[in-house]
């Protein structure tokens, strides 16, 4: 957690340095930021992804909002109704 805190502290310095001399803003290597064995746990402990960071994040469950999950939805549905009959079950 401490770990996290620093690095989210030095990304957010170097935002700011880039906005303030209007460079172009580039991730902070983790091996300068932190020790070696800092750097060998956290990278151990993460499987070398950045948790920090959305776009490397694990994706879990799926966008129920996209029109293809829709329509995979409505055709289980249909599917499950036709099976179980009309007396049978009720809405969930």
């Amino acid at each position: 957690e401490n770990l996290l805190r620093r690095i989210a502290d030095e990304r957010k310095n170097a935002r700011a340095r880039a906005a303030r001399f209007g460079v172009p803003y580039v991730e902070p290597r983790l091996d300068v930021i932190l020790t070696r064995e800092e750097h060998r746990k956290f990278m151990s402990a993460t499987g070398g992804r950045n948790p920090l960071d959305a776009e490397t994040a694990p994706v879990a469950g799926m966008d129920t909002s996209s029109e293809e999950q829709k329509a995979l939805q409505a055709a289980r549905a249909a599917r499950f109704k036709s099976q179980m009959g009309e007396g049978e079950g009720g809405e969930v």
